[in-house]
């Protein structure tokens, strides 16, 4: 069955729709990656809870093409459409929130003669302009050359912003295990235990949840201060950290019901950190959580970047030192995945299309956003912390409950 009730999807639906028409558009495609909840698969599931069964953006081999894809077909006024290459067979009655479904030998071809049976040649949205491959994008094309595609990745942005309020009780559940996934982590790695064995005891918290994950990240000591994990490919390794060793953990992913959520910590293993050590870890938090206390309603991504900037500056932390430069940013919203950052530095906000950022738009009730920071001394190594977090009509409601400071 699926995730939610279907009045629950109904509602993002009109939401959908209400943007189509703000934005000038009469029907929207929005394709989605396979790998059910994970990044760009999200917006499918978002709409309808349907997930693709293949393994992964898998080669042409010359048949069923597009099996790594499906594709959502909305238009005012109707229920979506899926499309898919998958058999429709293996579709469970009551599993997905559509209407019509249809399946496809080639899909974008399918799809684009679709678009053409409806009779609709203008004002057509495609979401997945940085989703399609190009091959994929090219027949679409050539199926259907009248048709005049408008790529609009951004059409979900506003419609996901605001939480009703069973996606919160998701994110209150998201919460909790990743919370406890996190402190066992840590625990482990401040006991001196293998990074993969932190690793494996987040995982099975997780997994006996009944929920899922994208990455258990983990590093420690000196290669850590230019590196964010110890395997770029799996996120941690099979190393030990030694005494005295600044360790670092983070969960992330789809943790429950498809909803992203990404905390992290930094601690020192043994517990017995150096003045160094100390500063920079309990700097770097003080700013994440600095940051999380202004944040409320009404503030904007804006206001916030000006804000950690001055806090960065006050610690001594900017100028020289900013750390771990591949992320810049003093957090992000979360939904199906990352949403719009909150920047660091002016300069990067002015350079960030507001109907596709929304650096100034007001925060609201019912948002789910993050505050996160890194920074890096040279003796001590490069800390970082990250929370999530409910806005509130006062305030905010933590959803990461891990502890910040172990000492």
């Amino acid at each position: 069955m699926i995730r939610f009730a279907r009045a629950e999807y109904e509602a993002r639906w009109q939401k959908v729709y209400a943007e189509m028409e703000r934005l000038g558009f009469e029907a929207a495609v929005i394709w989605q990656r396979s790998g059910g909840g994970y990044d760009r698969a999200g917006h499918v599931l978002w709409l309808t809870d349907h997930a693709t069964q293949a393994s992964g953006q898998e080669p042409n081999f010359g048949w069923a093409f597009g099996t790594s894809f499906a594709a959502i077909l909305m238009r005012p006024g109707h229920e979506p459409e899926l499309h898919t290459v998958e058999a429709l067979e293996s579709i469970a009655p009551g599993s997905i929130a559509v209407g019509e479904k249809f399946q496809h030998e080639h899909l974008t071809v399918g799809v684009a003669r679709r678009v053409r049976e409806l009779g609709l040649t203008d004002r057509i949205c495609y979401v997945g302009d940085d989703v399609l491959p190009a091959d994929a994008y090219r027949a679409m094309i050539d199926a259907a050359p009248e048709i005049n595609w408008t790529p609009c990745d951004h059409l979900l942005n506003r419609p996901q912003l605001i939480k009703s309020p069973a996606e919160l009780d998701a994110y209150r559940e998201a919460g909790a295990v990743a919370s406890r996934a996190l402190t066992a982590m840590m625990e482990a790695l401040i006991a001196g235990e293998p990074e993969n064995e932190a690793a494996a005891r987040a995982a099975a918290i997780i997994v006996r949840a009944g929920g899922g994950f994208h990455r258990l990240a983990i590093n420690h000591g000196c290669q850590s201060v230019k590196q964010m994990w110890s395997d770029p490919f799996y996120g941690f390794s099979r190393t030990r950290p030694e005494k005295g060793d600044l360790v670092r953990g983070w969960v992330y992913g789809p943790i429950m019901h498809g909803y992203w959520i990404d905390p992290g910590r930094t601690a020192v293993c043994g517990n017995k950190p150096t003045v160094a050590q100390r500063r920079v870890t309990e700097d770097c938090a003080m700013v994440v959580e600095a940051v999380r206390d202004m944040t409320k309603p009404g503030i904007t991504a804006r206001e916030l970047g000006r804000f950690g900037d001055k806090l960065a500056q006050k610690a001594g932390f900017f100028d020289s030192e900013q750390g771990l430069a591949m992320w810049p940013i003093y957090g992000h919203g979360t939904g199906t995945f990352w949403q719009y950052p909150v920047p660091v530095f002016e300069k990067e906000a002015d350079t960030q299309d507001p109907e596709i950022q929304l650096v100034d738009t007001p925060y609201q009730p019912g948002m789910v956003v993050s505050s996160e920071f890194f920074l890096t001394d040279p003796e001590a190594g490069s800390a970082a912390f990250e929370q999530n977090f409910i806005v509130t009509e006062t305030g905010h409601e933590l959803l990461t409950t891990t502890p910040m400071i172990w000492w």
